[in-house]
């Protein structure tokens, strides 16, 4: 556990690339945020359940692929090449693990 809470860290950080009209999925550690799609707790409702379920199908995607980022070790070290020809390195592995990158 870190010493910030995460909804302080995602309104630093990428919250505000997030136009008006986007929104992101997170865990319920990130209550507090409207551009935040968080699951139900607890679902009372049947949509509610269905919307929780189909959030769990997307952050279990995620959760993957963050295992695969942390296996390579992408981000465990600064890079020290040439930031210009970072995608060299960077995009065959994020493609090895079958990560769309926009």
């Amino acid at each position: 556990p870190g010493t910030m809470h995460d909804l302080t860290i995602a309104r630093s950080g990428f919250l505000f690339m997030l136009s008006a009209n986007e929104t992101a999925t997170a865990d319920k550690g990130y209550v507090g945020s409207d551009q935040l799609l968080i699951p139900f707790r607890p679902a009372v409702t049947l949509q509610q359940n269905l919307f929780n379920r189909r959030l769990a199908k997307i952050h279990v995607k995620v959760e993957n692929s963050n295992c695969g980022v942390k296996r390579f070790k992408l981000f465990s070290t600064a890079f020290r090449g040439d930031i210009e020809k970072h995608n060299f390195y960077f995009y065959p592995i994020m493609h090895m693990l079958n990560i769309k990158i926009v």
